[in-house]
């Protein structure tokens, strides 16, 4: 494993501080939805969704500075993205259990397939990340 560039003493605080500032940011995320009025709705919930990636991307970060993780090992596992993939392929196949597609029609069948296609870029990338972790062991 690579030497970091950051002594442990400032990149563990530094990571701790980001995390629970991060987790803040999300609280505030979660709620902004709520205080939107209806006919802005769905910009709210495009907004919140955008915060939410932007959230979820630093809280890998700050699990990087912590635990000291390198781009090169990554953090998640190609059976990690395999099981991210499934879970986002059975929210379509779900929402018709429940009715979701009758109460929202043509967007919950957007969604659907937006679903579908987040599922399948993760199987892809799960497939290129195995390929580069063998290219890894192999050196």
């Amino acid at each position: 494993m690579e030497e970091s560039m950051l002594s442990p003493w400032v990149r563990v605080p530094s990571g701790i501080v980001l995390f629970f500032i991060n987790l803040l940011c999300l609280l505030g995320v979660t709620v902004m939805p709520m205080a939107v009025h209806e006919e802005k709705y769905l910009f709210g919930v495009l907004i919140t969704t955008v915060c939410a990636i932007l959230n979820a991307w630093l809280f890998i970060k700050c699990f990087q500075l912590i635990f000291n993780l390198n781009a090169s090992n990554g953090l998640i596992s190609p059976f990690g993205f395999r099981v991210a993939a499934v879970m986002y392929m059975l929210l379509p196949i779900v929402g018709i259990f429940t009715g979701y597609y009758s109460q929202y029609g043509w967007l919950a069948l957007i969604q659907a397939g937006i679903y579908y296609f987040i599922g399948i870029s993760l199987l892809s990338y799960a497939k290129q990340r195995e390929g580069t972790l063998a290219s890894y062991k192999a050196l």
